[in-house]
This record gives structure tokens, C-alpha cells and sequence, in this order.
């Protein structure tokens, strides 16, 4: 269990690499913006949104299926005691379980550093656990 958990946040690493590659590269085609007549500006949205859309939607699917296969029951138990958690919370939920830090969740969600601290905030609120608890301790029970 402990190589497949290292095998995940390894996974996970390399697809936030890939998402900040994709960043890159998405911020360079905006640089053409300014040197592009209208029709060019479409365009370059255009595909700037596929990009944007292809990036996040690959990460998850793909990181969900592979921590499914290694936290059979993760969900369901987690559901079963807190059904009012989101889909995004569950997430959030998946990558403290494996003691992903901050910056890689962001990287990953495409969130900010702050972003991931206020929702861990509203996380702890949601399952009613004080600061005190550690977070990643707490969800590795289920």
C-alpha cells in the first residue's frame, strides 16, 4: 500500500508538471494575442480553451481511476459518514489523503496556494475537526 500511495503522488506530481508545462505554453500563445489581427485573436482562444479544457478534465479522470484502484472503499466510507461533502471536497479529501502538500494540489487543481487553504478550512468545518487534528491523519482512517 505504502509503494502504491508513493506511486500516486509521483503520478500526481508528474501530471501537476505536465498541467505547469501546459500553463507555459498556454501563456506564450497569449503573448501572440497582441500581435494578431481579430480573426487571429479567436482563434487563439480557441485554443487556449481546448487546451485549458483537455488539461483538467485528463488529470483527474486519470488520477481518480488510479487512486480508486488503490483505496477500494476510500469514497463509499467517506460518503457513508459525510454525505454532504461535494465532489470537490471529495477530491481535496483524495490528494490530503495521500499527504499531498499544498502547492501540488494547486498545481494539480489549477487552484492558488490560498485557494487550497481556505478549502481545507471548509473541509475541517465540514467534518467537524478542529485545527488541532491533523487532516491527512484524520482521513487516512477511512
Amino acid at each position: 500500500l505504502e509503494f502504491r500511495n508513493r506511486e500516486l503522488v509521483s503520478n500526481a506530481i508528474h501530471l501537476a508538471n505536465t498541467n505547469e508545462h501546459t500553463n507555459n505554453i498556454i501563456a506564450d500563445i497569449r503573448n501572440l494575442n497582441s500581435h494578431t489581427d481579430e480573426d487571429g485573436k479567436k482563434v487563439i482562444l480557441k485554443i487556449i480553451r481546448e487546451l485549458n479544457n483537455k488539461s483538467k478534465s485528463n488529470v483527474w479522470q486519470e488520477f481518480e481511476t488510479r487512486f480508486e484502484n488503490v483505496h477500494l472503499d476510500f469514497y463509499a466510507n467517506l460518503n457513508k459518514n459525510y454525505p454532504a461533502l461535494t465532489p470537490t471536497d471529495r477530491k481535496l479529501c483524495a490528494f490530503l489523503r495521500l499527504n499531498m502538500s499544498t502547492k501540488d494540489i494547486a498545481a494539480i487543481t489549477y487552484q492558488s496556494i490560498r485557494g487550497i487553504e481556505s478549502a481545507r478550512r471548509r473541509l475541517r468545518k465540514k467534518l467537524n475537526i478542529s485545527s488541532d487534528t491533523n487532516l491527512v491523519k484524520f482521513l487516512s482512517q477511512y
